[in-house]
């Protein structure tokens, strides 16, 4: 998720960034096509997420998924908003805390998880 951080970040630059001839994944790509590959990150962290417990993690491990929850919220939302940076600042904020939660809770999970030595 902070790939996805970062990436939303490009958003309020990709105009300054195309007429100044940086190559930025947004400028690339476009906001439209960026604006996937953001839902694209959003939705990697989450099959990660969900996959772990198969992975021999406890089950706790999935207490970081409202991270995930709060990152879909952000990539629904993007598309309607990446022209105007008034509309993509608190879609930045989202991620950061989509970030937060996922870290922090997973985190806690996989404390809760952990074997416990003698």
């Amino acid at each position: 998720l902070i790939a996805a951080f970062l990436w939303i970040n490009e958003f309020p630059d990709c105009d300054a960034d195309r007429a100044a001839g940086k190559k930025t994944w947004v400028v690339r790509l476009g906001k439209r096509r960026a604006a996937r590959v953001f839902g694209g990150l959003i939705a990697a962290a989450g099959l990660t997420s969900l996959a772990l417990p198969l992975t021999g993690w406890g089950a706790s491990v999935l207490l970081g998924l409202p991270g995930v929850a709060a990152g879909a919220w952000a990539a629904m939302r993007l598309p309607g908003s990446y022209d105007e940076t008034k509309n993509l600042i608190p879609l930045q904020a989202l991620t950061l805390l989509a970030f937060l939660l996922l870290s922090f809770g997973s985190g806690i999970g996989l404390l809760l998880s952990a074997p416990v030595v003698p």
